[in-house]
């Protein structure tokens, strides 16, 4: 999120930008997980999202219900646990509130869909195929940005980087792709800013505009 509105507002002159499960607006992201969490098995929306409405968090079950829909839409193969020595609670209860369904921080209006054409930075927008970031979501934001690429892991749902093999691996490796590509269309880029001025200086001592090279005098015996 920070890279996309740090990348439409300061124009800034990196070689790409991965958008890695990702959104653009979250008043459309919590209504889009809300959906989701409304299909599940087991009324898990009501029995999560309710139950906080009606403060009723201290139910045992608003846990076990917590644990179904982490394991559905954000990370489905491995298990998981949350190190408050890699994260910060107080952050994001601050920015996000109660929880991606239930957005009541200081980000619930945030909102950049209309400033991601200014976006000049080749950016690929990867998510996963059950994603709590919706595909159409990422879809609608690589569809805003004028040199992007969307991809959608298969098996893979909110963070990919932390699934079991061999969805880990198949993630990482879609970046790796995707940055060599376009590292490599980078360098090709450059060589060629580097052999413009050398050709135009060429062309000029062949056709004899100003700065050419002047040609020698004619003799007489090779004016008859």
């Amino acid at each position: 999120m920070l890279g996309l509105q740090y990348a439409a507002e300061r124009a800034p002159e990196w070689t790409s930008l991965v958008c890695a499960n990702g959104l653009a607006s979250v008043p459309r992201f919590e209504q889009e997980v809300r959906d989701l969490m409304a299909k599940l098995p087991g009324n898990v929306l009501d029995r999560t999202y309710g139950r906080e409405l009606r403060g009723e968090t201290r139910d045992p079950d608003y846990w076990v219900a917590q644990e179904e829909y982490m394991r559905a839409c954000v990370l489905r193969t491995s298990s998981v646990s949350l190190d408050p020595e890699l994260m910060s609670l107080t952050t994001f209860r601050t920015m996000i509130g109660h929880a991606d369904y239930h957005v009541t921080g200081t980000l619930k209006d945030w909102d950049i869909f209309e400033a991601l054409e200014r976006i000049q930075v080749p950016t690929l927008v990867l998510g996963g195929e059950f994603d709590e970031c919706v595909p159409t979501h990422l879809t609608d934001i690589a569809e805003r940005i004028p040199d992007s690429e969307h991809v959608t892991q298969p098996g893979a749902a909110h963070m990919g980087y932390l699934e079991e093999e061999p969805l880990r691996d198949a993630y990482v490796s879609l970046i790796q792709d995707y940055m060599a590509r376009v590292e490599a269309r980078a360098c090709r880029d450059e060589t060629a800013e580097r052999a413009a001025p050398a050709a135009v200086a060429g062309a000029l001592q062949r056709d004899g505009r100003p700065g050419a090279r002047r040609a020698a005098p004619v003799t007489s015996a090779e004016r008859s």
